[in-house]
């Protein structure tokens, strides 16, 4: 490994903004599946190409892989392993076992906020590599994703960590010889499904809350758009995250994302994309063991000439004056009406990713004798 991160430090990227013209390139095997340098513009930006799990890049049980496209021409960029049930199943039981060994979930918030924000220097140290593969994966323009993309997947990653240590518990005197005190928990294991149309800002809108507050993350990328999530996977390794924190196995719905959402020992899924599919996902949370569900289906913003006097009694998660389509990390969107279950971004969404635990202290209080073998 050691040997591999001085090959991946001596990859010098220089800037372009055309992606048409790329070459692929076999490197050094990065865990037991390959990586490989795809040439965009002249920059060369080293891909994995395997599942993540445990802090490897593993190929797929079943071994089978398919192919990315680029959408502007149409042609194979590479390809990549393909996840199933049996590479879900793995990866849940990885994140399990990290949740439960306390690593991660009991860790000092400040080393998980520290961690955060290595991913976000990293990201930052090479910018142009991940605005690039933004630009492959999905066909924007180098304006777009450098403008927008980029810059609110980094403040992303900062506004979370900054919140690390202000996740606030509340204590209570009011019941007279008693303490109370709450404890907000991480949940557990948190299955997370985005979209094709913002990989990268959908990665870190899904994993920034999740992570910081202590869950640990199976995550599934749209299967058009996998290159920005995997690329950001081989950061989290390298900015030193424990083994089984962050997972990830790409493939297609029916194959991956159904038995993430249907799985036995995942305790919430985060889900972006049609009403359609999330129906599926409130039926499997039901039929399987009552998960915790947060659904995000977009923002509404009816057109109303005289907005600033109707805004207030319109029934919309997110409305815009004079502007359409901004979003900012320090603010919900989404998670009402239509829009779906639960907001992304700002403070709100993190109360979506803990459990409130109520401890009582008896001061005195004439409580009636425990039943025995219970404290």
């Amino acid at each position: 490994m050691t040997a591999l991160r001085n090959y991946t430090r001596a990859i010098r990227a220089t800037k372009g903004t055309a992606l048409l013209g790329y070459r692929l390139q076999h490197v050094r095997p990065l865990s037991t599946a390959s990586s490989k340098t795809i040439n965009v513009a002249g920059q060369d930006i080293s891909v994995p190409t395997g599942i993540f799990i445990n802090n490897e890049f593993r190929k797929a049980i079943g071994g089978t892989t398919f192919g990315v496209e680029n959408p502007v021409t149409g042609k194979e960029i590479l390809q990549i392993e393909e996840g199933k049930e049996a590479d879900v199943n793995e990866a849940v039981k990885t994140a399990r076992a990290t949740f439960r060994n306390g690593e991660w979930s009991s860790s000092d918030p400040v080393y998980r906020a520290d961690l955060l924000r290595k991913v976000a220097e990293l990201m930052e140290r090479d910018k142009e590599q991940p605005i690039a593969l933004e630009m492959l994966d999905t066909g924007k323009t180098y304006q777009q994703a450098s403008t927008l993309d980029f810059p609110g997947s980094v403040g992303t990653l900062k506004y979370y960590a900054g919140y690390a240590d202000k996740v606030h518990e509340l204590t209570s005197l009011n019941i007279p010889k008693t303490f109370a005190f709450t404890k907000r928990e991480p949940i557990g294991v948190c299955g997370q499904i985005i979209p094709w149309n913002f990989p990268l800002l959908m990665f870190t809108w899904k994993i920034a809350p999740a992570l910081i507050t202590g869950n640990t993350v199976v995550m599934k990328s749209a299967e058009a758009t996998p290159l920005i999530a995997l690329k950001m996977c081989e950061l989290i390794q390298k900015a030193g995250f424990p083994a089984g924190v962050m997972n990830h196995v790409q493939g297609f719905g029916k194959t991956v994302g159904n038995p993430i959402a249907s799985h036995m020992d995942v305790d919430k899924v985060a889900f972006t994309g049609s009403t359609a599919t999330e129906r599926a996902i409130l039926k499997s949370s039901a039929a399987s063991n009552l998960k915790k569900v947060t659904l995000e289906l977009g923002g509404k913003s009816p057109d109303y000439e005289r907005a600033l006097r109707v805004t207030g009694a319109l029934h919309a998660g997110t409305t815009w004056v004079n502007m359409y389509n901004f979003v900012h990390w320090s603010i919900p969107f989404g998670g009402y009406k239509e829009s779906g279950l639960g907001p992304e971004c700002g403070e709100a969404v993190l109360g979506y990713y803990t459990e409130t635990k109520v401890v009582y202290f008896n001061m005195g209080f004439p409580a009636p004798a425990s039943p025995r073998g219970l404290i």
